[in-house]
């Protein structure tokens, strides 16, 4: 199935077959459509991106998307495709919705309260910034992966993550002041214009924790907190919930269903199937520097389960179960 599947997407890159190949592939294997998962995006990138999945593709909203997913039967034609993105970047309403607008195509964008809040760095962005004032300091063309902080601190409890950069940034001298719309978090007032022209928006928690590696308060007041803080904003219920790095739990679904929440989306890299549990859903990561053979390869592979799952379970999620012990999904 490997070979079958790397040749689909090789054909899929050179434009030998399209998006009714790719629709009869995905339908055979039970799968309703696809959630992608972006981050930094600028516009150059992003129309040639929407070239590639409007030829594949038809695209709709994350709502549209489940609606499908939950219908008695798979509809014919192209299999729909539902854009997400996420932190919640100032960049995102400077360069990537007036492309969306110009060409009529809808996303959901998951943002960060409390960064949209205060207007702070983001801890992996100040992460970043620290492991480059690291690697000049100690050795200047060393190996990047040397000096990987978001690493070493990724699956620490936010308490200690924070110490432990606060340390570093005053050893290095550097500071936490976001310096262009690539780190600076959208404002209130901004994330309720996205509201306004139409876009979802969704939480993605109040400050990018690893909810599994939380206390249960502290999960709560991030889940909790960050839906009535946005829905403030935006002047209406916020339904979808993106997990940071995509860890969840069951104690973490718990908190999410009880919150309000409609879904509550994850890093599983895989299609929308026929089965789903609603608070355990996949999307899969594109990557902006990605062509279309790259794009076409992770489409197809996402529709068995080939790829790594980015917050390190492998695919312990479609091992949940739904509510009533229907199962998740397929494996």
């Amino acid at each position: 199935m490997k070979k079958a599947a790397r040749r689909l997407a090789g054909a899929l890159a050179g434009r030998t077959v399209g998006a009714d190949w790719l629709a009869r592939w995905a339908r055979s294997r039970g799968h309703r459509g696809l959630a992608l998962t972006y981050h930094v995006m600028h516009a150059p990138a992003m129309e040639a991106h929407l070239d590639i999945l409007e030829a594949l593709f038809e695209i709709v909203s994350a709502d549209e998307l489940l609606a499908r997913a939950r219908a008695p039967r798979s509809t014919h034609g192209r299999m729909p495709v539902a854009l997400t993105f996420d932190d919640g970047k100032r960049s995102h309403l400077t360069e990537v919705i007036p492309v969306l607008e110009r060409r009529g195509r809808h996303a959901t964008f998951f943002v960060t309260s409390e960064m949209s809040r205060t207007g702070g760095l983001h801890w992996f962005d100040f992460a970043r910034r620290i492991e480059r004032a690291r690697r000049d300091r100690e050795a200047a063309g060393a190996d990047p992966a040397r000096f990987n902080v978001r690493r070493e601190l990724k699956r620490t409890d936010a308490a200690h993550r924070d110490e432990a950069l606060a340390a570093m940034a005053a050893e290095l001298g550097v500071d936490a002041t976001p310096r262009d719309d690539d780190e600076r978090p959208l404002s209130p007032a901004e994330i309720g214009e996205l509201a306004r022209r139409g876009f979802t928006v969704g939480s993605h928690s109040a400050t990018h924790p690893i909810l599994t590696e939380e206390s249960e308060a502290r999960a709560r007041r991030e889940i909790e907190g960050s839906r009535a803080a946005i829905a403030e904003w935006i002047r209406q219920p916020v339904r979808h919930f993106a997990y940071p790095n995509g860890n969840a739990s069951d104690a973490t679904e718990a908190i999410t269903r009880g919150a309000g929440y409609e879904a509550a989306w994850t890093s599983l890299q895989l299609w929308i199937s026929t089965r789903e549990n609603e608070h355990r859903l996949p999307r899969v990561e594109i990557a902006e520097r990605y062509d279309r053979g790259e794009i076409a390869l992770k489409v197809v592979l996402s529709t068995m389960p080939l790829l790594p799952n980015t917050d390190g379970t492998g695919y312990a999620y479609r091992r949940a179960r739904r509510p009533g012990g229907a199962p998740a999904g397929r494996p």
